[in-house]
């Protein structure tokens, strides 16, 4: 997988977990965290890992 791949499943995921980011949203999020998620795909860490990571939020 290459790394713009793994950024669009990142993307994916992040519209279709339980936050439901618009298209819109997950490209803010990617775009804001893009240093720690290219960190991450060099270390091999999974798409919903790192899709959790980034999406999740409390309060």
């Amino acid at each position: 997988m290459t790394y713009e791949e793994y950024e669009a499943a990142i993307k994916k995921y992040l519209m279709i977990c339980d936050w439901r980011y618009s298209e819109e949203g997950a490209e803010e999020r990617v775009m804001k965290d893009r240093e720690y998620i290219q960190g991450e795909f060099k270390k091999k860490m999974t798409i919903g890992d790192v899709a959790i990571d980034i999406g999740y939020c409390c309060g």
